[in-house]
């Protein structure tokens, strides 16, 4: 297959949608000699924070001198961002090789598979031909349903704040839905998990003692007067990426790494080094930008937090229409004098309407604009602060926008 193909390829399987179940996932890696068997694969579940958490791993790793593969979704920038080998995107002469041996396998398996089944088993092809060090597998949805669960082996679990997400599919409580994610703890396996509420950690803990797995829950880190933080035996951590949440994900990467490498110089080299577009992003200038993909309640309550110490802030706003728009508005709306809405470039896109008129029960200074119109208003706000949210899916998107406007 060319490029062009292959991309074809890949976008002809978008209209079967998002099917969970491991039985196709288990026959194309049994077609493809399970790729995974030989890998250190780091698996992360979780409502929020993986993508940071993530982050912070792979550098902590990869200042331990590991060549670290890196399977994430939804991506910013470019397709090829999906798959990562430290910090650099796949080629496209690569990307065809395995995609290619990833529809093979599917054929002579006989079966149609879905888009990220695909993309998880080429990304477990990539990661084993460039023989990688570790492996860190994000989940897509879910967990115990997930195509990355199909995976017969892994390092370790990791497990991020869990909240009410995907209500329709994982179940309406943080109880049904933290099952669902636990599902990727494997027997007599080893799992870190984030900081939960009760209901959350009860199920963990269940669970785990169900598969003889041994739990390890992070504790909250103690942050310092010079921005740096202290986690256990771990003392004056600088971290690179802003967001007061950020502090908790580099507690629960710590514990990732004191398991993996125990070496403390490349925890800190690694923090100091991380970086992550789109969480908490923010960009020099007049007036200030914000990037967050905060997209459900318990992200955009982070990202309010985050914005505290900044004044006259505005919003660009656009909202999946399966996500509890409702409540995110009603978290954020309090704290912007003028909200811009956008609908992000998907069928799942809630539309701009529909979002200012949710906007207007709390705020009356809304407006639903075109994604440039809203990055052209956002800049008159001189001496404040611009914060873009809601969705991954138009964050690249708006930073190419204000690169273009700002910089000519």
């Amino acid at each position: 297959m060319t490029y062009e193909e292959t991309m074809e390829y890949i976008n002809g399987l978008s209209k079967f949608g998002i099917v969970l179940g491991l039985d196709n996932m288990r026959a194309m890696l049994d077609a493809l000699g399970h790729p995974s068997s030989d890998l250190r694969i780091i698996h992360i579940a979780g409502t929020n924070g993986k993508g940071s958490t993530g982050a912070f791993i792979a550098a902590g790793l990869m200042a331990k001198g590991y060549s670290v593969g890196r399977y994430v979704s939804p991506t910013i920038f470019q397709y090829e961002e999906r798959f990562q080998i430290n910090g650099e995107y796949i080629g496209k002469d690569d990307l065809v090789k395995i995609i290619s041996a990833v529809k093979n396998a599917a054929e002579n398996a006989g079966i149609t598979p879905t888009v990220f089944e695909v993309e998880t088993a080429a990304a477990l092809v990539f990661f084993k031909m460039k023989k990688c060090g570790f492996v860190l597998l994000e989940v897509g949805m879910g967990g115990r349903l997930d195509a990355t669960n199909a995976v017969n082996n892994t390092f370790c679990s990791v497990i991020t704040p869990i909240a009410l997400d995907h209500t329709a599919v994982l179940g309406d409580t943080v109880e049904k839905i933290a099952f669902e994610k636990a599902g990727i703890i494997k027997p007599n396996g080893r799992v870190f998990s984030a900081i939960q509420c009760k209901g959350a950690e009860k199920v963990l803990e269940e669970v785990a003692a169900k598969q003889n797995a041994d739990i390890v829950f992070c504790e909250e880190p103690k942050i310092n007067a010079d921005g740096s933080f202290d986690y256990k035996q771990y003392k004056n951590i600088k971290i690179s990426l802003k967001g007061l949440y950020q502090y908790q994900n580099a507690a629960l990467a710590a514990e990732v790494l004191k398991f993996a490498i125990n070496d403390e110089n490349a925890i800190k080299t690694g923090f100091l080094n991380t970086s992550w577009a789109g969480r908490f992003q923010v960009t020099d200038g007049d007036p200030v930008f914000v990037f967050d993909g905060a997209h459900n309640p318990q992200g955009v309550e982070a990202l309010m937090k985050g914005l505290e110490g900044y004044e006259n802030i505005v919003f660009i706003c656009g909202i999946f229409a399966d996500k509890d728009h409702k409540t995110m508005v009603r978290i954020a709306a309090p704290h912007a004098k003028k909200v811009y809405t956008v609908t992000p470039p998907s069928p799942r896109g809630l539309d701009a309407q529909i979002l200012k008129n949710e906007f207007l029960k709390y705020t009356p200074n809304v407006s639903a604009e075109t994604l440039e119109s809203a990055v052209d208003k956002a800049l008159e706000n001189k001496g404040g602060c611009a914060a873009v949210f809601g969705s991954l899916s138009f964050l690249g998107e708006a930073m190419e926008i204000l690169r273009r406007k700002t910089n000519g």
